[in-house]
């Protein structure tokens, strides 16, 4: 199932660059803060994420003069602190264990003016922590985007953007109560036209 996901990921992205009539590449990092979507459950623990960061490396393919096509390479990492719920025979103490996921863009980016644009897609996600406490975020989710690109020269330009990425929203393996990663942050990017 893994492997049938990530071919129609990366046929997907293939396809799309084919018809890009113009391309460009870029670093970003990014800093925000996050929460663990989870149904309530009557004795479970409460999970709250701290500030976490990004890193990755971005593509885009101008389909048309307002559209574009982005996709690329990021990682996510976090740390997520455990803390049981109150019962007498329980260490109260909480728990902190890393989150760690690579996942890959797969959005639309409409420039709505000069310096303004709004981006939403999907993302393809990697769990790839160890000492897993919640769900494996490996899967599909959705991220949603706005930002604004500023032009430095004729090859260089850059891009600050609110973000919002739902992680984990259909999982590869299903748990009956599954906890979900909601990050939303800044990013900054710097892109090579």
């Amino acid at each position: 199932m893994k492997k049938f996901f990530l071919s129609g990921c990366i046929i997907f992205v293939l396809m799309n660059i084919s018809f890009a009539q113009k391309s460009s590449f870029g670093l970003s990092v990014g800093i925000g803060g996050g929460s663990v979507l989870k149904q309530a459950l009557a004795g479970g623990a409460s999970y709250d994420l701290k500030t976490g960061y990004l890193i990755g490396i971005d593509y885009s393919g101008k389909l048309n003069n307002k559209l574009s096509f982005q996709s690329g390479l990021n990682y996510y990492s976090n740390t997520v602190v455990v803390t049981p719920n109150i019962n007498p025979d329980i260490d109260q103490t909480p728990k902190e264990l890393s989150l760690n996921l690579i996942y890959i863009p797969l959005s639309l980016k409409f420039d709505r003016s000069k310096y303004f644009f709004v981006n939403a897609g999907f993302i393809a996600d990697i769990d790839i922590s160890k000492n897993k406490t919640i769900s494996n975020q490996s899967g599909l989710g959705v991220m949603l985007g706005v930002g604004s690109e500023i032009s430095i020269s004729n090859n260089f330009a850059i891009q600050i953007s609110p973000y919002a990425n739902l992680h984990g929203l259909l999982l590869l393996k299903g748990d009956n109560y599954p906890e979900r990663v909601l990050d939303a942050g800044i990013k900054l990017s710097f892109i090579l036209k």
